[in-house]
């Protein structure tokens, strides 16, 4: 999450306090797997990345039978007034992390297609990956105003607001478009997180608790879901309940081997003398 928020030892905090820093731009990938994403490019704001908390922000991918780049390129040239030629560029560009023309595609099936939700999805999570977080809100915003969008995706456009607005420092705002992400969808585990994390950073673990167990329940194994589990164990440590919050630190590695705070809170727990009998 931008200017990442991150528990310290004692309590939740927030890293990196002070202007929060812009996501870098993001360069072409040379395929998609190694291509960054626009959750991936929001570096945290201080300290060790991998210890970020929580990284909500949440990329959700084109379809998978688009047509290559070169392929697009030709059929958008071929029929220049084709809404669905101009998005499905867009979504080219955008599987190869190649933003800023996936931006110019997306916005132009927008304006050739002003109902479609797909257009204003994709362009504002484009413009995340460029860090042009004032055209991502807009693009999210007028995708809120459609009539003829399901829930599930007006929520994902509230989730993504609610990452923008952390980032310029308007946390009330970005608390409040989390919440109404989840009123929409209420197994939007990624705003739960988010939710959860601003409620320990109000020194609330009780309200946040829940929030944490909720998205584990909504998410597939991941390692969004494993930052759930980290969270887990870490109010849970901070209660004074280790053998719980050691529990949730094994199921994070479990999910991400990489999870830097759940691998910090098993070492620091396993390391820690048994009492004697």
């Amino acid at each position: 999450m931008y200017c990442s928020l991150a528990f310290g030892m004692g309590i939740l905090i927030a890293v990196g306090c002070g202007p929060r820093k812009s996501p870098r731009e993001i360069e072409m990938g040379s395929n998609v797997e190694d291509a960054p994403s626009p959750a991936a490019s929001v570096p945290a704001a201080a300290g060790d990345s991998t210890n970020a908390f929580p990284s909500i922000a949440l990329d959700y991918p084109p379809p998978s039978d688009i047509p290559g780049i070169d392929g697009a390129e030709t059929a958008a040239a071929t029929d220049p007034k084709s809404a669905s030629a101009a998005l499905n560029l867009g979504y080219a560009y955008y599987k190869s992390a190649a933003y800023s023309p996936a931006v110019e595609a997306f916005e132009k099936a927008a304006a050739l297609s002003p109902t479609r939700p797909e257009p204003l999805l994709f362009g504002g999570q484009a413009y995340m990956g460029l860090g042009t977080l004032d055209r991502a809100l807009s693009s999210f915003t007028k995708l809120t105003a459609l009539k003829n969008v399901s829930p599930d995706t007006r929520s994902t456009a509230y989730l993504q607001m609610g990452n923008c607005l952390f980032q310029q420092q308007k946390d009330k705002a970005a608390k409040a478009a989390f919440q109404k992400s989840v009123s929409l969808n209420s197994k939007q585990g990624a705003a739960k997180i988010a939710l959860g994390a601003f409620a320990a950073l109000e020194k609330q673990p009780a309200k946040a608790k829940p929030l944490f167990e909720g998205a584990i329940r909504d998410l597939p194994s991941s390692r969004l879901r494993a930052k759930a589990y980290a969270s887990l164990g870490l109010l849970a440590e901070q209660g004074g309940n280790p053998a719980a919050a050691l529990a949730n630190y094994q199921k994070a590695i479990a999910d991400d081997p990489r999870s830097g705070a759940a691998i910090a809170g098993n070492e620091r727990l396993s390391k820690k003398p048994k009492a004697a009998p």
